[in-house]
C-alpha cells in the first residue's frame, strides 16, 4: 500500500468515525429530551428498542427467565 492509499484509507476511517459520533450524539440529545420531558413509558420504549435495533444496548433478561 502506497502513501496515498494509506492516507485515503485513513480519511474514511475518520469521514466513519465522525458519522458515527454524530449518531450517538443525536441519540443522547433524543434521551435527554425524553427525560426533560417526562415523555410518557411509550416514547421511553421506543427509544430503547432503537437501541436495542442498533446493537447498542442488550435489554436484560427479567427475573424469571422471560424477556
Amino acid at each position: 500500500m502506497n502513501k496515498e492509499e494509506e492516507i485515503m484509507e485513513l480519511k474514511e476511517i475518520i469521514a466513519g468515525a465522525k458519522a458515527k459520533e454524530e449518531l450517538l450524539l443525536d441519540y443522547i440529545d433524543n434521551i435527554a429530551s425524553i427525560i426533560y420531558y417526562q415523555m410518557s413509558c411509550k416514547e421511553q420504549d421506543l427509544w430503547v428498542d432503537d437501541v436495542v435495533a442498533m446493537g447498542w444496548y442488550e435489554k436484560p433478561e427479567e427475573e424469571d427467565g422471560s424477556e
